[in-house]
């Protein structure tokens, strides 16, 4: 019969290796499961010219500093190779190709099988998932009709098939933004949004607004949650 662990943690990327992280200073025995072939979860996967929010000095995970000028704001890559630097440094029990298909519950915990039939007993499972795989596409009116292409913004990776096209971009968030500007530089492009998007400033008397939320104690308090 299999060891039962303590901990099972579904998800190599950032929180999954985060949770790995903690469990391991607390001396518990795991698994982190990944479905790919490498670590990192989401990110090898989004758009080329993706650039974080937050600057380097506000983007480290638990016990590691994200390298270099902490003023800058990190590029997809660089998370990506971060990302693989933490694992290799705390030697975290990352298994890859094992996408999880089925969790039970039996008397001491879980078994949970893998696709490649793999089988893990736990007293306790951490589900880092994200939801990057499960896109959410709303229903449109006239979609059906549409003889041009809809693209969800998991699938866009850079301008490189949409120049002199006519672009709409759904949606005022961080993702939305980036790319419709990016766009905007090779195509017709429009923004589509409920609301005028308000427009905050990333920089206060010099200081990326992450760092005034840290002073004035925002980005602990339990019902604040920015970006």
């Amino acid at each position: 019969m299999k060891e039962t662990l303590d901990v099972i943690v579904i998800g190599g990327g950032q929180a999954g290796l985060a949770a790995g992280y903690h469990l391991q200073k607390k001396g518990l025995r795991f698994f982190i499961l990944e479905a790919s072939n490498q670590i990192g979860g989401s990110w090898r996967s989004y758009y080329d010219s993706l650039k974080l929010f937050s600057p380097a000095g506000f983007s480290s995970m638990p016990g590691m500093k994200f390298p270099g000028n902490q003023n800058r704001y990190p590029k997809r890559d660089e998370v990506v190779r971060y990302l693989q630097e933490y694992k290799n440094k705390f030697q975290l029990s990352v298994l890859i190709n094992q996408r999880v298909d089925l969790i039970e519950n039996n008397k001491i915990g879980f078994t949970v099988r893998t696709v490649t039939g793999d089988i893990f007993q736990a007293r306790s499972i951490i589900n880092a998932t994200g939801s990057f795989n499960n896109p959410y596409i709303p229903k449109i009116q006239g979609k059906e009709v549409f003889q041009g292409e809809t693209l969800h913004s998991s699938e866009y990776r850079n301008t490189e098939l949409f120049h002199n096209q006519r672009i709409i971009v759904i949606g005022g968030g961080n993702s939305a933004v980036q790319i419709a500007v990016e766009l905007s530089e090779v195509s017709q492009t429009t923004l589509s949004v409920r609301q005028p998007i308000k427009f905050v400033k990333q920089l206060l008397l010099g200081r990326d607004i992450h760092y005034w939320l840290k002073v004035i104690g925002f980005d602990t308090f339990r019902f604040w949650r920015f970006g």
